[in-house]
C-alpha cells in the first residue's frame, strides 16, 4: 500500500505571472502539496507587499452563521529569504506542523 499520508509534503510551482501583474508580483506562488491535495502555499514576494516568500496553511475550522467557511488560512510565523529556504522550513518542521494544525485541503473532496 502506498503510504500517501507520510510527514513530507510535495511542492507545485504555480503558472509565471505575466503581463501588468508580474510587475507587482514577478515570481510564481507555490502550492504546498500533501497527498495529491493542496494544503498550502508559499507566497511569493511582491512589490508593494510583502519582500520575502511566506507560507500559509489551510486549516479546518468550525463554521458561524456570519461566515460559512470551514476553513481559513493560518500564515505560518517569520518571512523566509528564498523559496528554497522556506521549502526547507517546511520540510524540516513538517512533523510539528502536522502535529499542532488541523490542514483542510483546497481541492474538492470526492
Amino acid at each position: 500500500m502506498r503510504n500517501a499520508q507520510r510527514t513530507t509534503f510535495r511542492f507545485k510551482k504555480g503558472p509565471r505571472p505575466t503581463g501588468l501583474s508580474a510587475i507587482a508580483k514577478p515570481y510564481p506562488d507555490t502550492d504546498i502539496k500533501r497527498g495529491g491535495k493542496r494544503v498550502g502555499m508559499i507566497s511569493a514576494p511582491s512589490r508593494f507587499g510583502h519582500k520575502n516568500w511566506r507560507v500559509l496553511f489551510v486549516v479546518k475550522r468550525e463554521p458561524t452563521e456570519t461566515d460559512p467557511c470551514d476553513w481559513r488560512w493560518a500564515r505560518m510565523r517569520g518571512d523566509h529569504e528564498t523559496e528554497q529556504v522556506a521549502r526547507d522550513w517546511i520540510m524540516a518542521n513538517a512533523d510539528r506542523i502536522l502535529s499542532e494544525l488541523n490542514l483542510a485541503t483546497l481541492d474538492d473532496e470526492e
